[in-house]
């Protein structure tokens, strides 16, 4: 996971990754089966403090269920929420804005949106990997689309995985934050990454002991109890030792 990185202790909402993670589950478990070829994969739905390198909650679904409406029905205020572009739905980030938090998401190509001013870069936003921050307005139509405030859109160069460069489109609310914060934000949400491998490997989770939603649930919650406990106890963030 990423060391500490003391700027984003001025950040005064609590800094939340979400994403979600399937595991494969026997053809036979009915509730679970989501597609032609008859497979059954249930998906966990995680919430990650960032700071605090522990997840907060988690709720398993079948894997049909989308992502954003399991995120709509967990929203809290004061949070800061980091997300990928599969959360990508105005009616969601109006939601998000109407209980006084914010967020971070990495935007599809194909958002429409009509870009305004541009926000001169520092020398630090550049060396951070930002290319542009400009003012934009969501969506194409006022009667299909949430009336949300002008936003920002920063576009940052990344590298990959596989070691290549990459333009990340990030849209957040946060005005008040330099192009530098929001890049290092965003480059954080990775640690959910990171848990959903440990969890998988370290964990053990090779099969559920339970066919029942409730009762598959239950060993994702006796490894995020672990995980907490482990924090408690060691004073720092769970590694796989």
């Amino acid at each position: 996971m990423h060391a500490h990185d003391a700027r984003l202790d001025e950040l005064t909402q609590k800094l939340l990754a979400v994403d979600g993670t399937f595991f494969t589950v026997a053809p036979r478990i009915a509730w679970a089966v989501y597609n032609s070829t008859k497979t059954g994969s249930v998906r966990a739905h995680v919430h990650f403090d960032i700071l605090q390198g522990v997840p907060e909650q988690a709720t398993l679904t079948a894997g049909k269920e989308g992502e954003g409406q399991q995120l709509r029905n967990a929203l809290a205020p004061r949070c800061f929420y980091v997300v990928d572009r599969g959360f990508q739905s105005y009616e969601l980030l109006g939601d998000i804005l109407a209980i006084n938090s914010s967020f971070v998401i990495r935007l599809r190509k194909s958002a429409s949106c009509d870009i305004g001013d541009h926000r001169p870069l520092t020398a630090e936003d550049r060396a951070s990997g930002v290319v542009s921050d400009s003012t934009v307005r969501l969506g194409r139509r006022d009667d299909q689309t949430p009336k949300l405030p002008p936003l920002r859109r920063v576009e940052v160069t990344a590298t990959s995985r596989e070691g290549k460069s990459i333009t990340l489109i990030l849209l957040t609310d946060r005005v008040d934050l330099s192009d530098s914060m929001i890049a290092l934000i965003y480059q954080h949400r990775r640690q959910i990454e990171l848990f959903f491998r440990w969890l998988k490997c370290m964990a053990c989770f090779k099969h559920f002991f339970s066919e029942s939603p409730s009762g598959m649930t239950l060993p994702i919650y006796i490894a995020i109890l672990g995980t907490l406990l482990i924090a408690v106890s060691t004073g720092a963030k769970p590694s796989s030792y």
